[in-house]
């Protein structure tokens, strides 16, 4: 799945980088963050990341990151 295609107003990209991939193709990685504040605690994104895809904020920012995979 795709938790940025979730439409949860918490959930934000927050830059995009392209990779090369193992067989050579060009692949775009998509960070997105969650905004701490704004989430409803619904766990949609928990449902539809991939797994340790979510990472705890530092104790100094309210945003959480999603780190893409694959």
């Amino acid at each position: 799945g795709n938790c940025i295609d979730l439409g949860c107003p918490a959930i934000f990209v927050s830059h995009r980088e392209t990779v090369t991939a193992k067989s050579g193709k060009a692949k775009e990685l998509v960070f997105a963050r969650i905004d701490a504040n704004a989430c409803t605690g619904c766990h949609m994104c928990v449902e539809t990341c991939a797994p340790e895809a979510i990472v705890q904020p530092q104790p100094t920012t309210r945003t959480i990151r999603i780190q893409p995979h694959g």
